[in-house]
């Protein structure tokens, strides 16, 4: 199911190929596995529009019922066909199965480097479990010679194991450093030789810890130096520990990076012109939030020749976050695309069962409904120890909301933007030792975190888009874990995400609630009312600018979706900027200029 990006702005179609590649030479049958449930999947959208269609009347009920009925009995099959594929795609490459693989710098990889990869994720020995699909497919590309200099954009569903799908093969390929002495570097400046950014601090320290549990297992044999740069904590003792690390992979977020690397400034001390490698995890929210800016300039010091790595559990097709993907990717070659379920567009994770409440009120109504969601959570918690996360919008929100909870005796913490980095890990870390039960996040949260007790996931509202809904449920039912999430859809509020809510829903085999169908489909009708507008003003513009008549120009037309998601992106930059200044001042308290970027 990897394919290569065609030059176009969109995405091919799955399962096509520009070239060969050693899944095709080596595992074929697993590819055409693939193929097959590829096609599967593409054969359940009948109508191929994916609008949502709703109809008021029963006039054609018994046939509808006769199709359910046949339909079921086509899933029954679907299953158990699905079983039996998923039980070759694991004959296709085992744990076992990458011992005595070359990374591209001539690293073999030993049993005990495996051992350690198992180790990491809590596996007792190799062959107690089974890479995930984006593992597979991610190792057959970056660990064969075929395909290993090339670039790769891998898409995968929340929880699939994406970290470990690039840290396997960035780890080997930097192994062969270990034998030999460090990079050079001076007093003022060092030069590593791998990168990888995140969008979040939660994010970038969960990387370097992954990066940490496989180099500290005795049997890797590997001595590789990581480091981890993130805002939040003091600028200058940061960039000191960093210079005496002299690391080979750095982790970072990208504000606080760049104000190490930016050549313009004073105190620069990473040298970009050795990387080798460069990662850029979450990458449609690194291109499309307010980080493009300086994933863009932190790009352009890199060699021409490096390899760059995105991963993303969303990507939507003809976006202009793939545009920019692109510029980051290498010229002269497609990079190859590693799809998995999430080719088509926005794929939930399909461990997670999802139920939707439509509610009318913010107050007391709604925070009765969390409490009376959470209770047997709670009621269960020692039995269990089923932890539980509740998504707010809001920083003050997300800090109320623990309060009330606390008051109502469920155990509960806030983490926000706002809270320093020392207050942020303390959060997280009591939330994972289960001393709070619940851990109430603005979307700080949403991307990357991954605890795994965690059982259910409350929205308590659905969020600014439906991708961050996507990343946020992703929180639970993680690697192949069952999860559990309920979402407060309210009204007015969530309506313009209504037509999207309900075909991810559908697209994941969930339940869609009346309701729920109702706003939906007042909300299409409602576009496709201000489509017809819109189209009615150009024509009748252009027809008095061709009788010479009305005023000269161009006219700009009203384009809600586009005017909402531009909207929610300028809102979210100016949040970013608000975030950089504070961190700013917090980092460096003695005064002094203020240096941009520390998230």
């Amino acid at each position: 199911m990897f394919a290569d990006l065609a030059d176009s702005d969109s995405e091919p179609e799955s399962g096509t190929e520009s070239e060969p590649s050693v899944a095709q030479d080596k595992n074929k049958k697993a590819q055409q596995v693939d193929e097959t449930v590829v096609n599967e999947d593409e054969d359940e959208d009948e109508d191929g529009d994916g609008e949502i269609d709703i109809d008021g009347d029963d006039d054609d009920d018994d046939d509808d019922d006769k199709e359910d009925d046949d339909e079921e009995e086509d899933n029954s099959e679907d299953d158990l066909e699905d079983d039996a594929e998923q039980q070759e795609r694991d004959e296709a490459l085992s744990f076992r199965d990458l011992i005595g693989k070359t990374s591209r710098t001539g690293t073999v990889l030993t049993e005990g480097f495996v051992q350690a990869v198992c180790a990491s994720f809590g596996a007792q020995n190799i062959d107690e479990r089974s890479p995930t699909e984006v593992q597979r497919q991610s190792w057959q590309v970056l660990l064969e010679s075929e395909t290993w200099d090339r670039d790769v954009i891998a898409i995968a569903q929340t929880g699939s194991g994406k970290t470990l799908a690039f840290l396997v093969p960035l780890l080997a390929e930097l192994a062969s450093l270990s034998e030999g002495a460090l990079q050079s570097a001076t007093t003022s400046c060092i030069k590593p030789t791998a990168i990888v950014l995140a969008p979040t601090r939660e994010l970038a320290r969960q990387t370097e810890a992954a990066a940490e549990a496989v180099l500290a297992h005795p049997g890797v044999g590997i001595k590789l130096s990581v480091f981890l740069t993130i805002g939040g904590v003091s600028y200058e003792k940061s960039r000191q520990d960093l210079l005496d690390s002299n690391p080979h992979l750095i982790v970072a977020t990208p504000g606080r990076f760049w104000s190490f690397t930016n050549p313009d400034a004073e105190d620069m001390c990473v040298s970009l012109d050795r990387i080798q490698s460069f990662v850029l995890d979450e990458a449609d929210c690194m291109l499309d939030m307010g980080f493009l800016d300086d994933v863009t300039k932190i790009r352009s010091l890199m060699p021409a020749e490096t390899r760059v790595i995105l991963t993303s559990a969303t990507w939507e097709q003809d976006s202009l976050v793939q545009v920019e993907a692109k510029k980051l990717c290498r010229t002269g070659q497609s990079p190859i695309y590693i799809g998995v379920d999430s080719q088509k567009g926005l794929t939930a994770a399909r461990t997670v069962q999802q139920r939707v409440e439509v509610v009318k009120h913010k107050g007391a109504p709604r925070f009765r409904l969390l409490v009376e969601t959470l209770a047997p959570l709670v009621k269960d918690n020692a039995e269990t120890d089923a932890l539980a996360i509740v998504f707010v919008m809001f920083k003050q929100e997300s800090k109320k909301v623990a309060q009330d909870l606390r008051e109502e005796g469920i155990p509960a913490v806030a983490l926000n933007g706002d809270m320093s980095q020392t207050a942020r890990h303390e959060a997280l870390e009591t939330f994972k030792r289960g001393e709070a039960l619940v851990l109430v996040a603005t979307d700080v949260a949403a991307r990357g975190l991954d605890v795994p007790s965690v059982e259910l996931v409350v929205n308590y509202s659905l969020g600014m888009t439906i991708e961050e809904y996507v990343h946020r449920i992703g929180r639970c039912g993680r690697a192949g874990r069952a999860g559990r999430s309920v979402t407060f859809f309210l009204r007015p509020d969530d309506c313009k995400l209504g037509p999207e809510l309900v075909k991810v829903l559908e697209d994941s085999h969930q339940q869609v609630p009346v309701d729920l169908r109702i706003l939906a489909e007042k909300e299409v009708k409602a576009r496709a009312r201000k489509t017809a507008s819109a189209s009615s003003s150009t024509s009748s513009t252009n027809s008095r600018a061709r009788g010479g008549g009305g005023a000269s120009g161009a006219v700009v037309l009203d384009q809600d979706e586009a005017d909402r998601l531009e909207q929610q992106r300028a809102n979210r930059e100016k949040q970013l900027r608000l975030q950089r200044q504070r961190d700013a001042k917090s980092g460096k308290k003695g005064g002094g200029k203020s240096r941009r970027g520390r998230r």
